[in-house]
């Protein structure tokens, strides 16, 4: 249910759908009524919460929290959820398991030139699979019942399935599962053109999955948690691998974060965004079919911090590193939809 937060104030109208494109104009509207910067508020977090800000709120039961007073809320309090009863705060329950994610094998080797990963050595790798068991893009398990994968991957809004545990796509080891998608959740402001601006999805399996050691989830960072070239990073997927390997099989490659301005400078200013996070120099990394793939960082624990977005055709021009949607950007948005879509 969406509550109503504005009236008419300052000759502006409140609405309460959440259609982008009338979002999106008036936004843009009351933007130039306050002199504001179209960039501070274009994308991932910061646009969500001036949306929720213009169209409304939602009330705290259907966001799946109780009403407390704030003393009493051991919870997180969220506050774009809102309460009949004056003088009461809505308290979340979280839904991300931030305590027992981000933990895999440690392997006795590591193999960094693009090689076969170990088995199940990235539990929270998915395989997005047409219901003719067609291989088409990565994801990452978040949550026993959530994986984060790239719009572009399921814009065409094909029914599909998931499969997780997998390692060989062409034998069952045995601990690999398979889901039908419930719900496809494109991010509202995601273009399919250059420069693919928040390429984010969120995909609910029918049923949840059973965490185990061999499928589990990989933890989601903190709004604003930085990646730099001192932390561990993986990329992993069944992508095209030029011939240089099984790609029937999990590859995975260590790679070093690419600051943003150095990527602005390889790209061009206007194709990289502060909702990006880019990789190496395009020489090696991720190519067709790893696309929603993770980015996997390691600090005290495993950090999704990137989905495959975007890079050089053909994937091996170097000068152009791999482009990822820096998921950190996405934190909220992430819990948001995970919190309405409960049922």
């Amino acid at each position: 249910m969406i509550v109503s937060s504005v009236q008419q104030q300052n000759g502006n109208t409140c609405y309460t759908n959440s259609d982008y494109k009338k979002v999106e104009l008036m936004l843009q509207e009351r933007m130039e009524e306050e002199n504001q910067d179209r960039d501070v508020v274009q994308n991932s977090d910061e646009f969500y919460l001036k949306v929720v800000e213009v169209i409304g709120v939602i009330a705290c039961n259907d966001a799946g929290g109780y009403c407390l007073y704030e003393a009493n809320c051991g919870a997180e309090p969220g506050q774009q959820y809102v309460c009949e009863t004056e003088g009461l705060v809505c308290c979340l329950p979280p839904v991300l398991p931030d305590s027992t994610c981000g933990v895999i094998k440690e392997a006795s080797t590591r193999i960094v030139h693009g090689s076969e990963a170990e088995h199940n050595k990235w539990p929270w790798q998915a395989s997005l699979q047409t219901l003719s068991d067609f291989h088409f893009c990565g994801g990452s398990l978040i949550h026993e019942q959530w994986v984060v994968t790239a719009a572009h991957c399921v814009v065409d809004g094909r029914e599909l399935k998931v499969v997780l545990g997998e390692h060989d796509r062409t034998i069952s080891h045995g601990p690999e599962v398979t889901v039908n998608v419930a719900k496809q959740i494109l991010h509202d402001g995601y273009s399919n053109d250059a420069p693919y601006p928040n390429d984010i999805a969120l995909l609910k399996l029918e049923t949840p999955v059973q965490l185990t050691d061999e499928i589990s989830t990989a933890c989601i960072p903190s709004a604003g948690e930085s990646f730099t070239t001192e932390d561990n990073c993986w990329i992993s997927g069944w992508g095209d691998t030029k011939d240089t390997g099984d790609e029937t099989k999990l590859h995975e490659l260590q790679k070093t974060i690419t600051d943003n301005p150095t990527c602005a400078n390889k790209w061009g200013a206007g194709n990289i965004m502060d909702t990006h996070i880019c990789v190496g120099n395009g020489d090696k990394g991720a190519c067709n079919g790893d696309s929603g793939g993770p980015l996997s960082c390691q600090k005290d624990v495993w950090y999704l911090a990137g989905a495959t977005s975007w890079g050089y055709n053909g994937c091996q021009t170097e000068g152009y590193p791999n482009v990822y949607t820096r998921v950190s950007e996405y934190r909220n948005w992430i819990k948001h939809h995970i919190r309405i879509n409960r049922d």
